[in-house]
Formats: C-alpha cells, structure tokens, sequence
C-alpha cells in the first residue's frame, strides 16, 4: 500500500479490513515532512497490531525514473523494490493526487506488478 497526502486515508481502511498475515503487507507513507503523513499514528498503531512494514518516506521529491521518492532515498539508491522486495507478487494499492500517483505507477509497473494487481485512487483538487 502507497499513499500520499490524502490518500493516505484509504490505506488505513484497508488496514483494518483487508485480510492478510502479519508479515505479508508493506504500507508506505509519502509526505514532504513528517506532518503532512495524515493519520500516521492511527496508521503505525494499525501496522503494529496487524504484524505490517510501515515506511515513512519524507523529504523533497526526486526527479526522473523515482520522482515519487524523496530525493534522499533516491541518492542512497533505495528503490521501489527496497521497500517491497516481492512486488511483483503482490497486489498494490496506490493514493493520493494524480501526478504523483502517475509516477508510482510507472514504477509498480516497471517493477513488474500485473495490470489486474494494481489498483489505485487518485485525488485531485
């Protein structure tokens, strides 16, 4: 699961009521700075009950091939795969606004995600 902003609200749904084992969901939260990660201790409280990897991912964006990620990960060569190592076989959930949106799906994509494994939101204004 990948959200950003506002999108971060669906994931804590799908926290609650999508079943899985502990250990089996990654959940990765995009903000500039830690306060734009809405909900983010309702969702680490829901990560740790439930056995899931919680991400916080903040700072600048990037550009180019990873612009969804901060640029800090990106200089330390963390990918999409470094935080999800088996997402190809994983169904993925990604929201938040359209244009970031748009490059974490090129992402899944390149990563090898089959269409029908991803599924996504977008908010815009």
């Amino acid at each position: 699961m990948i959200g950003a902003g506002i999108g971060i609200t669906p994931l804590r749904s799908l926290l609650e009521t999508t079943p899985f084992q502990p250990g089996h969901a990654t959940v990765l939260l995009r903000g500039h700075d830690e306060s734009e990660l809405f909900l983010g201790q309702e969702i680490m409280a829901l990560c740790q009950a439930r056995g899931v990897t919680l991400f916080h991912l903040t700072g600048p964006r990037s550009s180019g091939t990873h612009a969804w990620l901060p640029h800090n990960a990106v200089e330390n060569g963390f990918g999409l795969s470094s935080y999800a190592p088996d997402i190809a076989d994983a169904d993925v959930y990604v929201c938040g606004p359209a244009p970031w949106a748009a490059s974490v799906i090129r992402d899944v994509r390149s990563a090898g995600v089959p269409a029908e494994q991803l599924h996504y939101e977008r908010f815009d204004w």
